[in-house]
């Protein structure tokens, strides 16, 4: 018996070390506290927000057995005795992040976004093989992708978006990340073109890449990536046509194809991608008409045009667009009236046509847009007044009808508008009648140039309400030169108005105490 507890002891013994062995897991000669306490070293540990826990003598990871529990350790997760999760975004970290990182080798999840580090991409993070996902995210980081993530296979997303100073190209090897679903770069200083392998990322839901010095084409291969539902390339150096396969990825949510140089038609067949819902395709140099098959998209509630060189008219079955919110034609060609089906969208926030070659009135049946934030049509040849019935979008704040031929006197504007009102601008019109009473404590300009509006200017200041505000805007701009106004400047305009424009109007007073 003697021999059998001998051998218990001896068994016990050796699962005690073996136990050892686990809870202080050693890779290269270092255990885990060691390898994070080198990267708490690094990135300057002492200076983060909150490092709880760290440097003191306790394993990060010390219970065996247990599946994803929270360390001690501030950040830092664990799956049995191996570190499985860092996380630490917004913590303050700084400095480089070391390459013995890549011993951590149970690590799922690295997470350090915003943080403010310096230095590259650890090319050594290849190594950790299990990795699935990496936020490396407005954390300051310089160089390039390293091509050797390609290796760690296991990753689903990969987020190195906002560091403004990675450079270099994408790399094609990534293409290998075949169960990748989040690919974001955006706001880097990336060049080179999309690599066609890229089409391998059939898993891929979301690709950005915005903002960043690419050129060439969109690859047609990109239809290979079934799963992708968004797809951010906007502000770029892109050129080409709008590739039509694009519409065979029949998940597609969100399109950001704007600030680029891509020329051609829309393709109508974009009409069959009925889970669309955003649409930006501004400041590129797209012409022809309008696609009216685009009204088929029920679920579109971004629309963007803008700044391109499309002609013809505003199609008439924009009235099918039930979920629009943002709809933005501006700066074009487009001719013709403002469709009426357009004042059936009333959940419209924002309706921006300014520069184009509208004509007509502005229609009474504004009124049904009671969530309309911002009224842009300024710059058109729009005629007539300005509808009352705008006193009943209780939302507008922001209101540009500028440069364009409307008439009646000032006193149409309702006054509910100028109660609520944030920016008003009118100029260059054929408007009339006497200066109105803005009361609205938010305005920050009133634009009323180049028309026929009289009055005096009153003596205490309150035009704009100004004079009974107790912290003025800085930046309040006001324009009513070139009308039939008289008055005295008040001291209240002084200073909080850093833009009035009294050109060619009989002004007394001294605008400069």
């Amino acid at each position: 018996s003697t021999g059998v507890r001998l051998c218990g002891m001896a068994v016990i013994s050796l699962t005690a070390a073996l136990l050892a062995m686990a809870v202080l897991p050693r890779a290269g000669g270092a255990s885990e506290a060691e390898i994070l306490g080198l990267f708490y070293d690094s990135t300057h540990g002492p200076g983060w927000g909150d490092s709880t826990g760290w440097r003191g003598d306790d394993h990060p990871c010390p219970t065996s057995g247990s599946t994803w529990y929270q360390s001690s350790w501030f950040g830092v997760w664990c799956n049995s005795t191996s570190t499985a999760n860092l996380s630490l975004s917004n913590n303050s970290l700084s400095g480089t992040l070391p390459p013995d990182l890549a011993s951590l080798t149970h690590l799922t999840i690295i997470d350090l976004h915003m943080n403010p580090l310096s230095g590259p991409v650890p090319s050594a993070l290849a190594g950790l093989t299990g990795l699935q996902t990496l936020r490396l995210d407005r954390a300051s980081l310089t160089g390039t992708i390293p091509s050797q993530l390609s290796s760690i296979t296991s990753l689903q997303k990969l987020r190195l978006n906002q560091n403004y100073f990675l450079s270099g190209t994408v790399p094609s090897e990534i293409s290998s990340l075949t169960g990748l679903q989040t690919l974001d770069a955006y706001i880097n200083s990336l060049s080179g073109t999309l690599p066609p392998e890229l089409s391998s990322l059939t898993r891929l839901q979301q690709m950005g890449l915005d903002t960043n010095f690419i050129s060439g084409t969109i690859p047609e291969e990109v239809i290979h990536m079934g799963q992708l539902q968004n797809l951010y390339v906007s502000s770029n150096s892109l050129s080409g046509t709008i590739p039509v396969k694009l519409s065979n990825l029949r998940g597609l949510a969100i399109v950001h194809l704007f600030s680029n140089h891509f020329s051609g038609t829309v393709p109508s067949e974009f009409s069959s991608v009925s889970t669309l819902e955003v649409l930006a395709l501004g400041g590129n140099h797209l012409s022809g008409l309008l696609p009216s098959a685009l009204t088929s998209l029920t679920r579109l509630y971004a629309l963007g045009f803008g700044a391109n060189s499309f002609s013809g008219s505003i199609p008439e079955r924009i009235s099918n667009l039930a979920s629009m919110r943002y709809l933005r034609t501006n700066s074009n060609s487009l001719s013709g009236t403002i469709p009426a089906g357009l004042f059936s969208l009333t959940g419209i926030q924002q309706l921006d046509m300014r520069g184009n070659q509208l004509s007509g009135s502005i229609s009474t049946q504004i009124s049904s847009l009671t969530q309309l934030i911002f009224l842009y049509l300024n710059s058109n040849r729009l005629s007539g007044t300005i509808p009352r019935e705008l006193a009943l979008a209780t939302a507008l704040q922001y209101m540009l009808l500028s440069t364009n031929s409307l008439s009646g006197t000032i006193s149409d504007i309702p006054s509910g508008v100028l109660k609520a009102a944030r920016f008003i601008e009118l100029s260059e019109n054929r408007l009339s009648g006497t200066l109105p009473l803005l009361t609205s404590p938010d305005l920050s300009g009133i634009i009323l140039h180049n028309n026929a509006v009289s009055g005096t200017l009153p003596d205490d200041g309150t035009f704009g309400n100004l004079g009974r505000r107790t912290t003025p805007p800085r930046n309040m701009s006001i324009s009513i030169s070139n009308n039939r106004v008289s008055g005295t400047i008040p001291p209240s305009f002084v200073g909080p108005i850093v833009n009035l424009l009294a050109n060619g109007m009989s002004l007394s007073g001294d605008a400069t105490h």
